[in-house]
């Protein structure tokens, strides 16, 4: 429990970049429906236009910006309060694994990866205008998953469970709140879900990374990480002392992405 308001208290602080995401998505949701109350007053047209990602990239070319902004855009208040409360779970988690500033690159990542293929999509099939920042809270599920899949949760009804389990029941319920027939939004979780999924391998593994002498204090950084990440999967997260989880939070600053 002690653990639980302490990253509820480094969430609130805006130490994290955490905080700086949800902020940024819930300004924008604001913003929008005020300039849609406006635009219904003054006849001026509606801001979300300008913020969702078109559905061809012909449209895209004369609105490039979109592909950036369509990832913090929310029309709708279920789709914000859902999608932020799944990047709050994986982020609190994802933040123990990786550098803080990984955070952010992972969700741009998936943002991006999810807009490409939407709009590879959009290619053959007719698509409406993308928003939302489910591609990029997959993504973050996703590297956190991949990285420690047995990581294991605290939840008020069911006890300690394992964060796979979590992350199949967000892409169940992505699924679920999703039309079948939404070609495009299911084209961009995929794209979300791969960047994720190639963040974790690189991290694990080191494949995108350039080619540089290895040196010992790397290595025997990254194999410390791993035990520790073995431990967790194993056994969960709460398996971990109290240094343990300090040294895990420490080292795991130390992995470049």
């Amino acid at each position: 429990m002690a653990d639980i308001f302490k990253k509820l208290n480094h969430f609130a602080s805006g130490k994290s970049v955490l905080a700086g995401i949800v902020a940024a998505n819930a300004i924008v949701f604001l913003l929008i429906w005020t300039s849609m109350l406006v635009s219904r007053s003054l006849g001026y047209g509606n801001m979300a236009n300008w913020l969702i990602l078109p559905p061809s990239f012909e449209e895209t070319i004369l609105q490039p910006w979109s592909i950036a902004t369509y990832m913090f855009t929310h029309i709708r208040l279920f789709h914000l309060v859902a999608n932020m409360a799944w990047l709050y779970c994986f982020g609190i988690i994802f933040l123990d694994l990786y550098p803080n500033r990984a955070l952010m690159r992972t969700y741009i990542a998936g943002g991006l990866a999810g807009a490409i293929l939407y709009l590879a999509a959009g290619a053959v099939h007719s698509l409406n205008g993308l928003a939302g920042a489910s591609a990029a809270v997959l993504a973050i599920a996703a590297a956190t998953v991949v990285r420690a899949p047995n990581y294991g949760i605290r939840l008020f009804v069911f006890g300690i469970v394992k964060i796979k389990w979590v992350a199949a029941a967000f892409v169940l319920f992505a699924l679920l709140t999703t039309d079948i027939h939404a070609i495009g939004s299911h084209a961009a979780h995929i794209g979300g879900i791969a960047a994720g999924c190639a963040i974790a391998l690189n991290a694990r593994y080191g494949i995108f990374r350039r080619s540089e002498p290895v040196r010992k204090p790397a290595v025997d950084i990254e194999h410390r990480l791993d035990e520790l990440l073995d431990k967790v999967k194993t056994s969960g997260y709460n398996s971990l002392s109290a240094r343990e989880k300090k040294e895990l939070s420490d080292l795991s600053g130390k992995i470049e992405l």
